[in-house]
């Protein structure tokens, strides 16, 4: 999928007329407590996320129109992260139309994810406590 991605980059630019800008490693914030990797991030409001599986995965994707829960999560994470508004998710085969789908932010989803995210890092941070003073 790795080697497609620019291939899909390129047809959602073109399609969309959206400028997709390259970014590295994104954190929530300076205390980097979780983040995310997006494979793009257009103007200063929107996301995307690119999936280039196989031929047939795309067509029950195209065929649904819908974005797999696991996406839809890490989508989320993403708007959480970031702060934006909405993110396109792609899926991207070849010889295939490219199925773009906007998610807007759920902010009851993201709360939980929030919630959740530090809850983890607080027994994180408690567990590593622990190990360090049995040393």
């Amino acid at each position: 999928g790795k080697e497609l991605e620019a291939s899909a980059r390129a047809a959602y630019e073109f399609i969309t007329d959206n400028e997709v800008k390259q970014v590295g490693f994104c954190f929530d914030s300076e205390e980097r407590n979780y983040g995310c990797s997006p494979d793009g991030l257009i103007g200063y409001e929107g996301g995307l996320e690119i999936k280039c599986p196989t031929l047939p995965v795309a067509m029950e994707y195209l065929d649904k129109g819908f974005v797999p829960m696991a996406y839809y999560q890490q989508t989320q994470g993403c708007l959480l992260v970031t702060g934006r508004d909405w993110w396109d998710f792609v899926s991207y085969y070849p010889t295939l139309p490219l199925l773009i789908v906007r998610l807007e932010r759920d902010e009851k989803f993201l709360i939980d994810l929030q919630a959740s995210l530090n809850t983890f890092n607080h027994e994180l941070s408690s567990l590593t406590e622990k190990i360090g003073k049995g040393r």
